[in-house]
């Protein structure tokens, strides 16, 4: 625990305060707040406040919630039982009219394009603690005769602790299924995703658009 807490503390002393507490005059981070603030600065390096707090709202409620342990959903499923089973877990299912094969193409096609080893990069902080932060993108898409999945996941790089154990290719953010209905309907189901990035998805499964999330 105190090496937990001193990574904690170097964390969450870069959002000034807000993850202090006061107890006997001392000023100090909890080890909750302190998790926030973990998740905070993974997503603030994919694109500014709006994006880290829809990130850490997936994340912290994929982790705090979860057998009252900390760590990262390690599998697509548990990360799925976590969006459906918290509060502020992102879960959205519909129906689009198109086949199982056109949404297949379309995901491996876009997922290529617009999401495969990008990079993003962020740098802010105190002065005392200046830092530049670099994450990579790593989509996955599987395909079977019965349903499609489409994995996104972050992975730092450059300037993160590693303080919870998390998957291979990073945390995930968004996993999205299609089963087929028939063989012109698809049912869609998406788990998490800030809105940029749900919205594309979203499209791409559609057929309605075929525009990268905005990740700057």
């Amino acid at each position: 625990m105190p090496e937990v807490e001193r990574l904690c503390s170097y964390s969450c002393g870069e959002l000034e305060g807000s993850c202090w507490t006061e107890d006997a005059g001392i000023t100090k981070p909890t080890i909750g707040s302190c998790v926030f603030s973990l998740y905070n600065r993974k997503a603030a390096a994919l694109g500014g406040c709006a994006m880290a707090i829809a990130l850490t709202r997936i994340a912290v409620a994929a982790v705090l919630l979860s057998s009252c342990s900390l760590g990262f959903p390690l599998t697509p499923d548990a990360f799925r039982q976590q969006m459906v089973s918290d509060a502020f877990g992102k879960v959205e299912k519909f129906e689009v009219n198109r086949s199982l094969r056109d949404v297949a193409s379309t995901f491996r096609e876009r997922a290529s394009a617009c999401l495969e080893d990008v990079k993003v990069s962020s740098a802010g902080g105190p002065p005392s603690r200046y830092r530049v932060v670099v994450n990579r993108v790593h989509p996955k898409v599987l395909v079977t005769d019965r349903n499609v999945e489409l994995h996104v996941q972050i992975k730092n790089e450059y300037g993160s602790f590693k303080v919870l154990e998390e998957p291979a290719d990073g945390y995930y953010v968004l996993v999205t299924q299609a089963f087929p209905i028939d063989g012109r309907r698809t049912r869609i189901e998406m788990f998490g995703g800030h809105e940029t990035l749900h919205t594309a998805v979203k499209g791409w499964a559609a057929g309605t658009s075929s525009a990268c999330p905005d990740l700057s």
